[in-house]
């Protein structure tokens, strides 16, 4: 289960399953597309489970800082601590040492 929260102004979209297979049928090049959308998004979230696991709390945030340096600068404190699995006082004091 997940839970997706938009920080900034967004357009959705959202289609059904039989939808969405009725497109796969008619469309083979767009199946193809979709699942290889799954299979980065299955890689990113083993990545996600790996770091938490096996990183420490200083090493995923210089993890976070090496590869999406942006989101530092655009998301609130308290969601990047969230999303680190770290409290946001365990954060303040791991930035103080960057």
């Amino acid at each position: 289960m997940e839970n997706i929260q938009l920080l900034e102004g967004c357009v959705l979209w959202r289609i059904s399953k039989a939808q969405l297979t009725r497109l796969f049928d008619a469309h083979h090049e767009i199946e193809r597309l979709v699942r290889i959308i799954y299979e980065k998004y299955y890689i990113r979230l083993e990545e996600r489970y790996v770091n938490a696991q096996l990183r420490t709390a200083t090493e995923r945030y210089a993890h976070l800082m090496e590869a999406a340096p942006h989101i530092l600068e655009r998301v609130p404190l308290g969601q990047i601590s969230s999303y680190l699995g770290i409290s946001a006082e365990t954060l303040s004091r791991i930035r103080s040492r960057f």
